[in-house]
């Protein structure tokens, strides 16, 4: 449950970023630039996908745990593809404590795909963050959805879906969610991925009380990876009784 705060309102961001495993569109691979535009965006809880852990293409870094070092956040991090310490998948990092964190699998053809979902220990309460990256063809979607779908009954407000689902907001297999995820439209429209896309997407589910409302969304431009983060930018109470 959300509490009701009494200073002045401060802002609280939350970010969708696809890094693919910190590899600029310049072939540049760095996660430090991946660290800095995090930073630069003020980001309280951030879900990532493609992020490697001990692969060779990447340095051989534990990237969401060289992230969170650098950023002084908590962490988790599922993977999607796993041999024995090399692997690839979901992460999410967060200023606030990160009480438990589960890995769903979503199943898949080239790859399997997992839900990751995170509670996170805000000063307002505990908030469930999903994240997950869809498969890349439309038949892998078709199978995945309903086991999303079944993961996120059980939600409980306030939630956050966040990532890469491969498909814009208006598409069948999105207009699935039910009513009460609401989509966190941009500002200002800007697509998420070349070709001017929006594949990323956030979605909230919130209590009428809550004490926060969202003041914008927006898509910040950085060549640190082949997709663009998405950002929500909530305004909040800062201080719980």
């Amino acid at each position: 449950m959300l509490l009701a705060a009494k200073q002045d309102p401060v802002p609280w961001n939350v970010m969708t970023y696809n890094i693919r495993h910190a590899k600029g569109t310049d072939d540049i691979t760095s996660i430090r630039r991946i660290a800095q535009v995090i930073r630069q965006e003020q980001a309280n809880i951030v879900a990532l996908q493609e992020v490697d852990s001990y692969l060779w293409r990447s340095g051989f870094q534990n990237q969401v745990e060289e992230l969170a070092r650098e950023l002084g956040m908590n962490w988790a991090f599922a993977p999607s593809l796993k041999l024995g310490r090399f692997a690839y998948g979901n992460a999410i990092l967060s200023h606030y404590p990160i009480v438990s964190a589960t890995s769903l699998s979503l199943g898949g053809l080239r790859e399997n795909r997992i839900l990751l979902k995170a509670v996170v220990a805000t000063d307002w309460g505990e908030i469930e963050v999903f994240t997950t990256h869809l498969g890349l063809s439309e038949k892998e979607r078709e199978r995945q959805m309903p086991l999303l779908l079944r993961h996120l009954e059980r939600a409980q407000e306030p939630a956050f879906l966040l990532g890469d689902f491969n498909m814009e907001a208006a598409h069948p297999l999105l207009q699935l969610l039910p009513e009460r995820w609401n989509k966190l439209e941009q500002t200002e429209k800007r697509g998420t991925i070349m070709g001017n896309r929006e594949i990323d997407h956030i979605y909230a589910v919130w209590p009428e009380a809550a004490a926060m409302r969202v003041q914008e969304v927006y898509v910040p431009v950085t060549i640190a990876s082949d997709h663009l983060p998405v950002v929500a930018r909530f305004i909040s109470e800062a201080a719980v009784d």
